[in-house]
């Protein structure tokens, strides 16, 4: 879990991954620059869980890197078998964890015959709540007018349709998906791409957790004049994806993203 200026519902979301019918073995927890009270509410959190919620060092207040770099630290730092990926103000429902473990560890003995590790990512579709937790649409998927799950991997490449909130994935994706490049949009949409490239993206239709709307993760539309920005950088990590594994770059791979961007 990467916390950032978190204070208001840290300790709800932490108490309901503890509650989890699978509890993890530890959550690992990197404070982000808070400047609110994050801090000493860890320390707090990490004294009542007596352990069981454990922190990397923190990054000095006011001086945020990121989400990206943030994820990209706490996935490097960790050794477990299976890593879930957590936001610091949602609510996740008793089950998730066990639901999404069942789903991937099917997906691995099938894979087992094969004799080569698959790396694997399971995602889910989550409810949507207000900042007083109260609810305002039954599925992030059909407000924001997606069409699970990514037809193929140029699919997925134009748009991110992995909430990275409802993630779970294998030790394989991991050793595949780090380092995670500095072209990287965002954390989950590369550990996304990693998995379906491989054939080992995974979805549950059911929301597994409750995902908090307020004024701090608001994302806005973006501008006419920002397309060519954030085409650009869609474009930067598509190439860094290919020349991480290999895949000969084409003439025609620009405009095949575009259109796959245009058509939804």
């Amino acid at each position: 879990m990467a916390v950032h200026n978190g204070a208001d519902w840290l300790e709800q979301q932490v108490a309901t991954i503890a509650a989890q019918t699978h509890r993890p073995s530890r959550l690992l927890v990197l404070n982000d620059g808070s400047s609110d009270g994050s801090g000493a509410l860890l320390e707090q959190l990490e004294a009542a869980y007596g352990g069981w919620l454990q922190q990397l060092m923190p990054v000095p207040p006011g001086q945020p890197r990121g989400c990206v770099m943030s994820f990209a630290e706490l996935l490097a730092a960790t050794t477990a078998p299976y890593v879930a990926l957590a936001d610091q103000d949602d609510l996740w429902d008793p089950t998730k964890l066990a639901n999404s473990l069942e789903m991937l560890l099917a997906a691995e003995a099938r894979a087992a015959r094969s004799g080569k590790p698959q790396p694997l990512l399971v995602h889910s579709d989550a409810r949507l709540i207000d900042a007083f937790g109260q609810p305002l649409y039954a599925s992030w998927w059909q407000r924001q007018g997606l069409a699970p799950p990514p037809r193929d991997l140029w699919h997925l490449a134009a748009r991110n349709r992995v909430m990275g909130c409802t993630a779970l994935l294998n030790r394989a994706l991991l050793e595949a998906g780090l380092p995670i490049p500095h072209q990287a949009v965002l954390h989950d949409w590369w550990l996304a791409l990693v998995a379906q490239r491989a054939h080992g993206l995974l979805q549950m239709p059911q929301a597994t957790l409750s995902y908090r709307f307020h004024g701090a993760n608001l994302s806005q539309p973006a501008r006419w004049w920002q397309w060519p920005q954030r085409g650009w950088a869609v474009w930067r990590q598509w190439c860094a994806l290919r020349q991480r594994f290999g895949d000969p770059q084409q003439p025609g791979d620009l405009w095949r993203l575009v259109r796959r961007r245009l058509r939804g």
